[in-house]
């Protein structure tokens, strides 16, 4: 089975010459580039200084030597054996090159945006190796009904026939929880959102933005460490679950009230698909519900 992981070197790429576009988008907008240097730089000039010490060669000494290095051949300095273009520069005459711009990620955390990107692809192209369409559903709906599980709870997961063959992925989807949810011992779940907690000096926090709370987190679950719990990685957190737990709220509520509904049919051809009589309705569970949900009418289908 093919590893979801991206190829490190990849990333670095990446993170670098979407530094390099922010970077010159600034200058050329008459504003110094000066410290702090657009994030993606930043990471991108770690990674890459780690890569290099890591095998014994000397990384560029700052942002301003990365720069100069961006204009000389990719080969020469970073490892980019997933790209045929060993000969490339991400620079010239001072401005970035196709190859570069071709190689930006636009978002606001890159790492995270291709660790999503690159995990969902894979589970999309297992799946359809399979033939499965019900083990692409399944993957996402479980990621976002569990955002923290016992080990117990996964390992039975792993037994139900159409995530069995996502069992790497989804592996992939979760860690241990962070040394500062724990506590005592134990992690402890938002009621709400189901993520963890974060106990501060004023109690415990919900750190999820799009938690449907009201009020003050409550306590939905306590989880011991030491019976084995994992947790969403941020990435799957923030782009897939999160995001997600919309659409199952109006899967619901469309359930209620009789209407067919299919989720992510088609390997995500839409978020949700129902019928009502001989329509076919397909839109977005983005949506937030209490506002109108503008489904958009597909050619009818045979009446019964």
């Amino acid at each position: 089975m093919a590893d979801p992981d991206p190829d490190p070197d990849a990333v670095t790429l990446r993170l670098i010459a979407s530094g390099v576009v922010q970077a010159y988008q600034l200058t050329a907008q008459g504003e110094a580039l000066s410290v702090p240097y657009p994030a993606s730089l930043q990471r991108g000039l770690d990674r890459l200084t780690l890569a290099r010490l890591s095998v014994g060669k000397r990384p560029p000494a700052g942002v301003p030597e990365l720069l100069r290095w961006c204009a000389e051949p990719l080969g020469e300095w970073m490892s980019v054996r997933e790209l045929d273009a060993n000969d490339e520069v991400l620079l010239s005459d001072g401005r970035p090159t196709l190859v570069c711009e071709e190689l930006v990620v636009r978002a606001p955390d890159v790492e995270a945006e291709i660790f999503e990107n690159e995990m969902i692809t894979e589970v999309m192209r297992i799946s359809r190796a399979a033939g499965s369409e019900e083990s692409y559903a399944a993957f996402r709906r479980f990621v976002i009904e569990h955002p923290v599980l016992s080990e117990i709870q996964f390992q039975e997961a792993l037994l139900r026939a159409e995530l069995s063959v996502l069992a790497a992925q989804l592996g992939e989807c979760y860690c241990t929880p962070p040394v500062e949810y724990q506590q005592d011992g134990c992690v402890v779940t938002c009621s709400d959102c189901g993520n963890l907690l974060l106990f501060g000096s004023e109690g415990y926090e919900c750190k999820d933005i799009r938690c449907p709370r009201g009020t003050a987190p409550q306590i939905g679950r306590r989880l011991e460490m030491k019976t084995g719990v994992r947790s969403l990685v941020a990435p799957v957190q923030r782009f897939v679950a999160a995001p997600g737990r919309a659409e199952l709220r109006l899967y619901r509520k469309l359930g209620e009230i009789g209407v067919d509904v299919e989720l992510w049919p088609n390997f995500d051809a839409y978020d949700l698909r129902g019928q009502v009589f001989s329509w076919v309705l397909v839109g977005s569970g983005r949506e937030r519900l209490g506002e109108s949900f503008p489904p958009r009418a597909e050619t009818p289908s045979d009446p019964a």
